[in-house]
């Protein structure tokens, strides 16, 4: 009984998830890296040589692609807080990532 009475206390007390984003950076970046895994593509060293080379794919347009992986790429269709800091897809020292908007 005891052990159940403290599980139930325990319960109800809020704790940090385990894998909580760092509470560093711009609110950009912290909702940014709340969803990062989501928003970019598996990323790989020399995937585009400029910006024409990355687009947006997915069903809600949320995770930057190289173009020759983005045509049958699908994902859920939910809209995600995180998603709204995403301003650009693009080339990014060779790896297709998003920009973040300012502010």
């Amino acid at each position: 009984m005891r052990s159940l009475l403290l599980l139930l206390l325990l319960s109800g007390c809020p704790r940090a998830p385990i894998d909580a984003p760092p509470t560093t950076g711009s609110a950009a970046e912290q909702q940014y890296g709340a969803c990062r895994a989501r928003v970019e593509g598996r990323e790989s060293a020399g995937e585009c040589a400029s910006d024409t080379g990355c687009v947006p794919a997915g069903c809600s347009s949320e995770v930057c692609l190289p173009v020759g992986l983005a045509e049958g790429f699908s994902s859920t269709c939910d809209r995600l807080d995180c998603f709204e800091v995403l301003d650009r897809c693009g080339c990014h020292d060779g790896i297709c990532t998003w920009t973040l908007k300012e502010g």
